[in-house]
C-alpha cells in the first residue's frame, strides 16, 4: 500500500464528508497523524461524530469521523478506537504529519495543507 495515496484518500473523504454540514462551516479542522511504536494514531480535531448512512440514525449508531472514513473506505485495515484519543491502525498505512484544513484568501475553496 501506498501510504501517501492512503493519506490523501483519508483526508478528501473526511472533508466529502463533512462538507455538507452547516455546523462544519468556515471551520478549520486539523487531523494529526502520529506513529507510536507498532501503531499510528489518527486524531481529527475539532471532534466530529457521524452517522454511518442516512438510514442508521440512533444514537448508537454515532462514530467518530475517523473511525467512519477508514471503516468505510479501507477495508483491508484494521482500526482500533482509542475512544477520546482518536483511532489506532497499524504503522506504515499513513504518512506522519498535521493537516489542516483551511480556506483560501477569497474564502470560496479549501484545500488540504500540511502543516510542518
Amino acid at each position: 500500500m501506498n501510504s501517501a495515496k492512503n493519506t490523501e484518500k483519508l483526508l478528501k473523504n473526511i472533508a466529502k464528508r463533512l462538507s455538507s454540514r452547516l455546523d462544519c462551516k468556515n471551520v478549520e479542522y486539523r487531523v494529526t497523524i502520529r506513529t507510536e511504536g507498532e501503531l499510528t494514531r489518527i486524531i481529527f480535531e475539532p471532534p466530529r461524530s457521524v452517522y454511518p448512512n442516512v438510514h442508521d440514525k440512533k444514537q448508537s449508531d454515532l462514530r467518530k469521523i475517523e473511525t467512519h472514513v477508514i471503516v468505510k473506505y479501507f477495508e483491508d485495515i484494521v482500526c482500533k478506537d482509542g475512544f477520546y484519543s482518536g483511532v489506532f491502525v497499524e504503522r506504515g498505512l499513513f504518512v506522519d504529519g498535521e493537516y489542516i484544513y483551511k480556506s483560501s484568501v477569497d474564502g470560496r475553496r479549501r484545500k488540504w495543507v500540511r502543516d510542518y
